[in-house]
């Protein structure tokens, strides 16, 4: 943002207190904050235990990622979670839960909102924002360091890896 919303005035840059950056009008003191996009990621997992995993043809070719994409106006995170999953692989879903949120380095620009939601009907299919879809065992290696995505698939696996130890020594 260029020019003040109250009086047109052109803004200048601001520190803050707090040392969140912000704009200020130097003729009447309104000032904006530049607010993050919500962008919701999807970990989709099977009743198997699978994960979808979705790639476009302009990423590196051995990377994948998960569901993701905006949160528009008036939404829900959840149900922009839910959106995107029917839109990228023509899968229906439910949340099973909030994982959290994250920012990637270098991108404060966007607020990453991670869900963990489960395939409940639908043919898998590529959809609008995306080439090819799989569904695979959980595999961290399959996306980019340090990602969002990365990051829920390592999570789930320790998940899993736990309720499988936890039922083995309940069951001795």
């Amino acid at each position: 943002m260029k020019h003040c919303g109250q009086c047109g005035a052109l803004l200048a840059d601001a520190g803050a207190a707090s040392g969140h950056a912000h704009k200020l009008c130097p003729a009447c003191g309104w000032r904006w904050y530049d607010p993050p996009v919500p962008v919701v990621l999807t970990l989709l997992t099977t009743d198997d235990g699978r994960v979808v995993y979705t790639r476009k043809d302009s990423f590196e070719p051995w990377r994948w990622t998960v569901v993701a994409g905006f949160v528009e106006r008036g939404e829900r995170a959840e149900d922009a979670a839910l959106r995107e999953v029917r839109e990228e692989t023509n899968l229906e879903a439910e949340i099973v839960r909030f994982m959290g949120t994250h920012f990637l380095p270098g991108r404060t620009d966007q607020l990453v909102i991670a869900f963990h939601a489960r395939v409940t009907g639908g043919e898998p299919r590529p959809g609008s924002d995306v080439d090819a879809i799989d569904i695979a065992p959980p595999d961290p290696s399959r996306l980019r360091e340090g990602a969002t995505s990365q990051w829920l698939v390592r999570r789930y696996l320790e998940e899993q890896t736990a309720t499988a130890t936890a039922k083995a020594d309940s069951s001795v």
